[in-house]
């Protein structure tokens, strides 16, 4: 066998074993601002305090009141490539 043949085979063999690159965020999540609940339904919720009600069981004041005593226990920090949930949010995934 050639040593140019033999280095071909290697380089070949070599690029089947390469794998597909995979993003640290899936598609999906980083167009969660514009898609998510929270976005696109508590601000509508605010002005309506009747579906406010209905949805959480609780006035917007105590919703505002707990969000405010529990804040900076539940708060997290941003890292490079993941933001963090706010803690607005995080009460209302926990509430609901």
């Amino acid at each position: 066998m050639h040593v140019f043949s033999l280095m071909d085979n290697i380089w070949w063999r070599s690029l089947l074993f390469i794998r597909k690159r995979h993003f640290w965020v899936h598609n999906i999540s980083s167009r969660h601002e514009s898609f998510s609940e929270f976005h696109n339904l508590l601000d509508d919720l605010l002005k309506d305090e009747e579906r406010f009600w209905r949805y959480f069981r609780m006035s917007s004041g105590t919703f505002t009141y707990i969000l405010e005593l529990i804040h900076t226990s539940i708060k997290k920090q941003n890292i490079n490539f993941q933001m963090s949930i706010s803690p607005k949010e995080q009460l209302m995934v926990t509430l609901r």
